[in-house]
């Protein structure tokens, strides 16, 4: 019995060991499994912080981005709209001294003078920009095609009419008229000349040279001529008037036979003619320039229409 006992105990030992290593190994096995799925959750975690960080990083830095673009349109808009308003507003003191140089040509058609030309910059500076800085700037307004072709027609417009007039007005009046001013001139010289040639010729040839009607006309002519002449610019009007015309006519209907009248009434053709030429360019050119006047009167009304419908005053 006691032999079984033994052996049943040693069974039972058995039996409580082999147990107890099992429970260990148990044991230890849930320990190293929950410390690996802690470590994978945390890693997993982690990963997904370190994402979230980076997404709300790179969020922050588009808006960053986004908003530091929307300030150079809004910079680059303010700066075009200056400039337009620039533009239409020397463009209307422009027009103005157009209209007044017009008056003056429609008072004296001889005038030398010519129109007052402006510095167009605001003009110039915006024909610097691009057509991609253009469509840019339009399409941050959600303005219409058709808004932007009419904006653009209408700066190309101003920009070659306004950049053509001063061409122009050198061609015509520092070449053409110039040069017919200074050959009226000349004419208008040499008809004094053999005026007062005539004058002392006949008095030093006749004792009643007072009694003489040409002598007379002229001597008084040329007295009230010089009386009259302002010193400083010529004036062709004057001159014309005065001098050219009333030798000619008369000359031409009272003293038409008379040895020097066919000298005078020679050069006082030139002389009208010279006027008359003068007189054609100067029209013809007020005439071209008041219709240029009322087109670029068109294009900035358009333009004054964009100004308002940008609405950034």
């Amino acid at each position: 019995m006691l032999f079984l006992r033994n052996k049943t105990s040693n069974v039972y030992l058995d039996i409580v060991i082999q147990t107890g290593d099992t429970y260990y190994q148990e044991k230890n096995s849930s320990e190293f499994l929950n410390t690996v799925i802690g470590a994978l959750l945390g890693a997993l975690l982690s990963g997904i912080f370190a994402v979230w960080v980076f997404k709300m990083g790179s969020k922050k830095e588009k808006k960053r981005e986004t908003e530091k673009e929307l300030n150079r349109i809004k910079r680059s808009l303010s700066t075009f709209h200056t400039l337009l308003k620039g533009t239409v507003k020397t463009t209307k003191q422009q027009i103005s001294d157009f209209e007044s140089y017009i008056k003056i040509i429609e008072t004296n058609p001889f005038s030398n003078e010519v129109p007052k030309q402006l510095p167009h910059q605001s003009l110039d500076r915006i024909q610097k920009l691009s057509t991609a800085e253009l469509i840019e700037l339009f399409e941050h307004l959600s303005f219409s095609t058709d808004d932007y072709l009419k904006v653009v027609n209408n700066l190309d417009y101003l920009y070659s009419v306004l950049g053509q007039i001063p061409k122009d007005v050198e061609s015509i009046k520092g070449g053409s008229i110039h040069d017919l001013s200074t050959k009226f001139l000349e004419i208008k010289s040499e008809i004094l000349t053999d005026c007062a040639d005539f004058l002392i010729a006949l008095k030093n040839s006749d004792p009643k040279h007072e009694d003489n009607d040409l002598w007379k006309f002229i001597n008084q002519l040329i007295i009230d001529y010089y009386s009259g002449a302002k010193d400083g610019n010529p004036d062709l009007n004057y001159d014309y008037n005065k001098l050219v015309n009333s030798l000619k006519v008369t000359i031409l209907f009272k003293f038409p036979l008379e040895p020097i009248s066919n000298e005078i009434l020679k050069k006082t053709k030139i002389a009208s003619d010279i006027i008359f030429t003068i007189k054609t360019f100067n029209s013809s050119f007020a005439s071209e320039l008041s219709t240029i006047i009322s087109l670029i009167k068109e294009s900035i009304a358009e333009l004054e229409t964009l100004l308002t419908k940008m609405k950034l005053d």
